[in-house]
């Protein structure tokens, strides 16, 4: 015996499948995306004695504190 399905319930399912299709596809185009950028972070050489620098660079001159010895007989 055939069962006879409706036309709305199919088309919705499809629609609804379509949907998730759609989703999925996104998805994957997002994470090679990604993977390709981070490969492509990995793979490139750093600058080195060029001069060349990725950002700013903050430098701060704070000498370490000279501590007192920790006993009458260090040096």
């Amino acid at each position: 015996m055939v069962k006879i399905s409706q036309p709305h319930r199919t088309s919705a399912a499809i629609a609804e499948l379509q949907i998730a299709l759609d989703l999925q596809d996104e998805a994957e185009k997002l994470v090679a995306t990604r993977l390709a950028r981070l490969a492509t972070l990995l793979s490139s050489p750093e600058p080195r004695n060029r001069g060349q620098r990725r950002g700013p660079v903050l430098v701060v001159n704070n000498p370490p504190r000279r501590l007192p010895p920790l006993s009458d007989n260090a040096a």
